[in-house]
């Protein structure tokens, strides 16, 4: 990790402007990746027919036909003379030059260090927030009383907590996110049915692999009959 300070006196602010080894190799890698995938989509798109002239796939370009709709659509590619050039002019494209590099800005004069660590405890924090907003679904808490409120917000922090709890006991899921996992666990279904003398049944369905997975670990469920 490397970093250079430059102090404001007139604003008694302290810009922080770091370069992280570990972060540029991460982004390169995720950049290889999606021009690896733009170069195959645009040779799936558009492809030579036998006697040299292009063909491009009918998913891309569609006349549709209709007395009152008239739409034509058009694409234009670039050419090269193998995939390693075109991958390399991607690799281009995609780079803004800064993979690797990030500001951080603090109203006093800290060594790089307390800064950094004072913005990775202030990041996980806003990571949490963002989870139990954008994946726990926590919408507005529309109460009118303090026990509501705490109410709301610790089932959403208990959610979190079972779905953090699950990614770190069970590494096949550890790359799912949270809100795939919980959409994946909402599918589940239990159905009660009463037979003519009355007696319970419990009829538990729409299994899949990533909820069956969990439930291996989590849960022992007898009884269990259904799809």
């Amino acid at each position: 990790m490397y970093c250079q300070r430059k102090i404001f006196e007139s604003s008694g602010r302290t810009v922080y402007l770091f370069f992280s080894e570990k972060l540029c190799k991460d982004k390169m890698q995720a950049l290889e990746g999606k021009a690896e995938r733009y170069v195959q989509d645009a040779k799936e798109t558009m492809r030579m027919k036998a006697d040299g002239t292009l063909r491009v796939s009918k998913t891309v370009i569609r006349r549709l036909r209709n007395p009152l709709i008239s739409i034509n659509v058009g694409i234009q590619g670039r050419f090269f003379s193998d995939d390693k050039e075109a991958l390399e002019y991607v690799r281009r494209e995609l780079s803004d030059g800064r993979e690797g590099f990030f500001k951080l800005e603090c109203s006093e004069n800290l060594t790089p260090s307390d800064v950094l660590r004072i913005y990775r405890k202030r990041d996980t924090v806003e990571k949490l927030i963002e989870s139990l907003k954008n994946q726990i679904d926590l919408r507005p808490l529309r109460v009118w009383s303090d026990n509501a409120v705490h109410g709301t917000l610790l089932l959403c922090f208990l959610a979190q907590t079972t779905v953090s709890m699950a990614r770190y006991g069970i590494p096949e899921i550890r790359s799912k996110s949270a809100k795939f996992i919980i959409a994946s666990l909402e599918n589940l279904t239990v159905t009660y049915a009463y037979d003519n003398k009355h007696s319970l049944r419990r009829i538990y369905s729409n299994f899949e692999p990533l909820n069956s997975r969990i439930l291996k670990d989590t849960a022992v469920v007898s009884g269990v009959c259904g799809g």
